[in-house]
């Protein structure tokens, strides 16, 4: 069981609550359960078995649920008992017991009790240590320091009762712990009467109230008795039926500190405090107090001090007069001195925003017939209100006295007042957006009205009008002290001259952004300037912060542009200045951030950069001696002047822009600087070099005479110019790189010359080199075409380019020098006809090959004596649809006769032809194309592109396919396709063109040295021997076209001359040989082809003169022309010929499997099986299928 009082201290004639708390802690139910409480007694000591010498009375019990009790009668005391048959496990039961302390029950000494023991048991209980529980509570006959402990209006621990219970000169505190008194504190019978003399000290005006709960008056003090009440707001005291003093009467002495007296009323006068000395003495002091929001509709809606009959001192201190009125007189203060005396003494306090109907809206001092004294100092009077200024807005004074210094009363009608430095003039209080005063949390304990920072109160009180620190207001325990303190409990003097009124404003203006920043002249700063406002440490809202830049040098400027702006501090104090623009100067300053002159101000250090200035100066080209004057033009970003300096061979002119003048060779550097000023700095000097070269020269060559013939005299002039002046120096004439004599000096027109007699034939490649002076370059000159010596045969360009689908290039081979003879040349190109490999034409290695991408070209060109006119031949290109890159092959002239030479090499020349790929190759194969595949034909076959009838009449004899009409009967459009391009191909063999070419030249070598070496190589002609002769002899030849009938004559006839004379035919057949002899030889190797009469005619021929080479060409050509000849040869040929003509090659060349004469004897035999039957055999038509063949162009 456990046990516990309400209080520990008590008086007689008072009740004491117990409770009694029961708990099984077991988990089985206790049975037979069982309570005792003898009710107390007072004892001397704690003790609950010491002397006892009276006893409580009995007044309630409250038992638990159950339990079965009998108690003393009410009034008597005795013992309380109680049972329950069973108590449940892990249970409690609370029980309430009230007893009565007797009046009788006086304690005799300061130790005594009353102490109370209850006891519990049960049948089973076999531990009975915590059976029993014990209260004590001391019994005093009055309480010297009682606490209050509830917020209810009466009862044990409430205001009234402890009062009630307090020693003459207690001090009352209140237990604000949680689970005690908590604010307000509401009566709700009635006022609070103080008929002793006592100190209530509440927690703080902020956290308690008393309330009158708008039915009773809150406190009255009784004459005689002194009060001092502090820490609480006394509010919403009324009373009624003609009484005054809504919130507190004073009929005595009380002294109100560091409380709030709001929101009363009476019916009469003083709503909110009366200090009555109507027939005694009344005195009431305010400290640290705010009297507000208090109304009366007679005399003084916050206070009233009446002396009437007897006497009232009123005295302020450091407090808050404000928002109080009434419907007649007085509505801050009404001090009526009447038939008594009422003395007002007011010190740095503030009586503003009270209202009067009638007169004296802040203070009424009346006289009449008595004595009303009105002492103001460091106090402001503004803001209040009345009907009229004849009555006194802030003070009316009627037949009584104000005196007092260093006050601002903002009007000056209804009173005079005696004393000095008191100024009318708005004290410059807070107000809202309408112009009410804000009357608000400042600080400290109440409510507050605060100085703003241009309030004339600020700094112009006077020190010695502040009264001693009597209630130790800041609690050092000096008394004698000046007041220490403000309203708010802050430092009364701030700097060296108290302020007037309640508050000690305590202003601070910090910079708090922007400071120590930095910016380019004419340029904003990047960050707002911001100041930061507090009072006392609080910020402010709505103070007017002046910033103000210097006025001259280093500054600034706000938008305007104005040195100066006004910003308003926001709720957290911040004023942000509107952008502020660094001026044109440079330097340091600061911009002063203000709100009232007698206010600390605050500075933003702010510097103003020059602007860096750059130069922007373009390098200089290089230059060359004699170039002409130039400018130069650099600028300063700034656009101040740039000077300019020269050093080295040059001079220049400044400022910028200024022109340089070369005086010679070598080098020069310019230098641009820029000094600043006061906008800007100075910027880094800026150099520019630059070389002056040598002056460029030029040498020309000539030559007198060129073409020269071997051993003439011929002269080099040299001849050294200059845009810059006339060179001077030497020229060393070379050829070839070695020097012609020795150098030779210029003359004074810049010109040198060399002669000579030993240049050999050939052409000479004349330089002149000019070896350069002091301001003038060497320079090379070349004589063009070199010096040429003799006759020189040259390719007309080291390269040549053409397309793959021009079709054919024409090559230029030019003669030039001596001509004063005939002269001749091979040409050919690349050929692969022999090759034991070959690599497939789809290969892209940037090389040309003579079976894929063109046709091999062989042959001589030839000049008569005096015959100086170019040459040509021509290569033919093939088209394919492989993606192969540019791709080149070499030219070449060789085995050149006469008396010439080759240029630029002797021996052999070239040159090279570049093909360059189609952009877009065909889809398909292109030799699957009717235009492709005729093309080819005449490239292959008769070694020319194709003229535009015989194009047009093949391309018709194949496409003719399509045309039902036209095509054969019974045949498809692919069968007409395959028979037209067979029978088309062997036309091209059968054709006269190529009977008397092609065909021709493979009867002439037969006939003149059989075959090669059968059966090895069972054919009269190679690959490279046919191609050469048949471009020969079909060179200009087109069937039908001209005369081409007797071209082609003077082609064979040309051809057997040139024939008969080569080395091998005059080895075979020597000069010596009978005409009999050469006629049968002939004959021989043509197979006996000649009957005995044609034996005969041609032996008759040639019998004048069997060396001759032109009878010797007439009998070959005659015996190769003979018709047996080529009936017999013609199956030969015409194998012989698919090999040349469409795979480009010799029938033992590669790819051929052996690489021998296999395949070619295998068409052969088949062509003579079906007796020269090409289509029954199928020989061209295996040809024209061939992977070989179609490789050529295409997949």
């Amino acid at each position: 069981v456990t046990k516990s009082v309400d209080r520990d201290t008590v008086i007689p004639d008072r009740d004491l609550t117990y409770t009694i708390v029961v708990s099984n802690s077991g988990a089985d139910a206790a049975t037979g359960a069982s309570l005792t409480d003898t009710l107390p007694s007072v004892t001397t000591n704690s003790d609950p078995d010491s002397p006892m010498y009276t006893s409580t009375t009995f007044v309630s019990l409250t038992p638990a649920g159950g339990w079965v009790c009998n108690t003393p009668p009410v009034g008597s005391g005795g013992t309380v008992s109680c049972t329950k048959a069973s108590v449940a496990g892990s249970s409690t039961q609370t029980f309430t017991l009230v007893v009565h302390v007797p009046p009788s029950a006086v304690p005799n000494s300061a130790d005594s009790f009353i102490s109370n023991s209850v006891s519990v048991d049960d049948a089973n209980d076999t531990n009975t240590e915590n059976n029993n529980g014990f209260a004590v509570t001391q019994l005093f006959s009055c309480l010297s320091t009682p606490i209050v402990s509830t917020s209810g209006d009466s009862g044990a621990g409430s205001l009234r009762q402890v009062i009630a219970d307090a020693c003459d000169g207690a001090t009352i505190t209140f237990d604000m712990t949680p689970g005690h008194v908590t604010s307000p504190i509401t009566l709700t019978s009635g006022e609070l009467l103080i008929n002793k003399n006592l100190t209530i000290t509440g927690p703080g005006a902020k956290l308690l109230t008393i309330s009158g709960n708008n039915v009773s008056r809150v406190f009255e003090i009784q004459a005689s008795k002194t009060a001092i009440i502090s820490g609480l707001t006394i509010a919403n005291g009324k009373v009624t039926a003609g009484n005054s003093a809504g919130g507190v009467l004073n009929n005595g002495t009380l002294t109100l500190i560091s409380s709030a007296v709001s929101g009363n009323s009476a019916a009469n006068g003083a709503g909110g405090i009366s200090n009555n000395g109507a027939t005694g003495t009344a005195a009431l002091t305010i400290i640290n107090c705010t009297i507000s929001g208090n109304t009366a509709p007679s005399f003084g809606g916050g206070i009233l001090s009446s002396g009437f009959q007897g006497n009232a001192t009123l005295t302020i201190v450091n407090s808050t007069i404000s928002g109080n009125g009434n419907p007649s007189f007085g509505g801050g203060i009404y001090n009526d001195g009447n038939a008594g005396t009422a003395n007002l003494n007011i010190t740095n306090s503030t009586v503003s925003g009270n209202t009067a109907a009638s007169s004296g809206g802040g203070i009424y001092n009346f006289g009449n017939s008595g004595s009303a004294n009105l002492t103001l100092n460091n106090t402001i009077v503004s803001d209040n209100k009345g009907p009229n200024a004849a009555n006194g807005p802030d003070i009316f004074n009627f037949n009584g006295t104000a005196a007092g210094s260093n006050n601002v009363i903002q009007t000056s009608t209804g009173f005079t007042i005696s004393g000095s430095n008191n100024i009318n003039a708005d004290p410059m209080l807070e107000k809202d957006g309408l112009g009410n005063l804000v009357l608000k949390d400042n600080g400290g304990p109440t409510r507050t009205l605060l100085l703003l920072p241009t309030s004339p109160a600020i700094n112009t009180g006077s020190n010695a009008n502040l009264p001693a620190d009597a209630f130790d207001l800041d609690g050092d325990s000096n008394t004698a002290e000046s007041l220490p303190v403000d309203q708010r409990g802050f430092a009364r003097v701030v700097g060296s001259t108290v302020d007037i009124g309640a508050v000690e404003t305590n202003y601070a203006i910090v910079a708090t952004a922007g400071s120590g920043q930095n910016t380019n002249v004419n340029t904003a700063f990047a960050t707002a300037l911001k100041a930061t406002v507090t009072e006392s440490g609080t910020a402010q809202n709505n103070i007017q912060v002046t910033f103000t830049a210097p006025a001259s040098g280093a500054s600034g400027t706000f938008p305007g542009p104005s040195t100066t702006a006004v910003a308003s501090t926001n709720s957290s104090g911040v004023a942000t200045a509107p952008t502020f623009t660094a001026n044109a100067t440079g330097g340091s300053y600061n911009v002063v951030a203000s709100i009232g002159t007698a206010t600390p101000t605050s500075n933003f250090a702010l510097t103003n950069n020059k602007l860096n200035q750059t130069i922007t100066f373009g390098s200089i080209p290089n230059k060359t001696f004699g170039d002409a004057d130039f400018g130069v033009s650099p600028t300063a970003s700034s656009s101040l002047a740039v000077s300019l300096a020269a050093s080295g061979n040059c001079t220049v002119t400044t400022p910028a822009p200024g022109t340089v003048h070369i005086t010679g060779a070598g080098n020069c550097t310019i230098t641009a600087s820029q000094a600043g000023n006061a906008t800007f700095n100075a910027a880094t000097n800026v150099q520019q070099s630059f070389t002056i070269a040598k002056a460029a020269t030029t040498t020309a060559v000539s030559a007198t005479p060129n073409p020269s013939n071997s051993g003439q005299n011929v002269t080099f002039t040299a001849t050294v110019t200059s845009g810059a002046g006339t060179p001077t120096g030497t020229v060393q004439f070379k050829d070839g790189g070695t020097n012609l004599g020795s150098a030779q000096t210029l003359n004074g027109s810049g010109v040198a010359t060399f002669s000579t007699t030993a240049l050999t034939p050939g052409v000479h490649a004349i330089t002149a080199d000019y070896s350069g002076d002091v301001n003038f370059a060497t320079s090379s000159g070349t004589l063009s075409g070199g010096q040429q010596v003799g006759s020189i045969i040259r390719f007309s360009s080291s390269t040549y380019n053409t397309t793959e689908n021009a079709g054919f290039t024409t090559i230029t081979v030019q003669r030039v020098g001596d001509l004063s003879q005939a002269v001749s040349v091979d040409y050919t190109t690349p050929d692969d006809s022999t090759a034991t490999a070959v690599l497939p034409c789809s290969t892209a290695n940037g090389v040309a090959s003579p079976r894929c991408d063109f046709e091999t070209t062989l042959g001589t060109l030839r000049w008569a004596a005096g015959d100086g006119a170019s040459k040509t031949f021509t290569v033919l290109i093939n088209q394919d649809n492989f993606v192969e890159g540019p791709e080149t092959l070499t030219l070449t002239l060789s085995n050149l006769t006469g008396a010439g030479v080759l240029f630029p090499t002797s021996g052999t020349t070239t040159a090279t032809l570049t093909i360059t790929d189609d952009v877009t190759e065909p889809a398909t194969n292109p030799i699957d194309d009717t235009d492709t595949f005729v093309r080819q034909h005449y490239r292959d076959f008769l070694n020319r592109d194709p003229d535009a009838s015989g194009l047009a009449f093949w391309k018709d004899n194949i496409d003719k396919c399509n045309d039902p009409a036209r095509r054969p009967a019974g045949m498809s459009v692919a069968q007409c396709f395959e028979v037209q391009h067979i029978n088309t191909s062997a036309a091209f063999f059968l054709s006269i063109e190529f009977q008397n070419t092609g065909y021709f030249v493979e009867r002439v070598y037969k006939t003149a040295f059989g075959d090669i070496s059968p059966p090895t190589v069972p054919v009269p002609v190679r690959f490279t021997n046919f191609i050469t002769d048949t471009q020969q002899v079909g060179n200009g030849v087109i069937v039908g076209v001209g005369s081409w009938q007797a071209q082609l004559d003077n082609n064979k006839t040309a051809y057997a001359q040139a024939f008969v004379q080569r080395a091998a035919f005059l080895s075979r057949y020597p000069a010596l040989t009978s005409a009999s002899a050469f006629v049968d030889a002939l004959n021989a190797n043509a197979g006996n082809v000649l009957s005995d009469s044609e034996r005969a005619a041609l032996i008759s021929e040639l019998s004048p003169n069997p060396a001759d080479p032109i009878l010797r060409a007439d009998v070959l050509k005659k015996v190769a022309d003979n018709a047996t000849l080529q009936q017999r040869e013609f199956n030969r040929a015409f194998v012989l010929l698919e090999y040349f003509g469409y795979l480009r090659r010799n029938p033992d060349a590669a790819p051929e499997p052996a690489l021998n004469f296999a395949g070619y004897n295998f068409w052969l035999n088949k062509l003579n099986l079906f007796n020269g039957n090409y289509i029954d055999a199928e020989m061209v038509k295996a040809f024209l299928s061939s992977a070989e063949y179609r490789h050529r162009f295409g997949p």
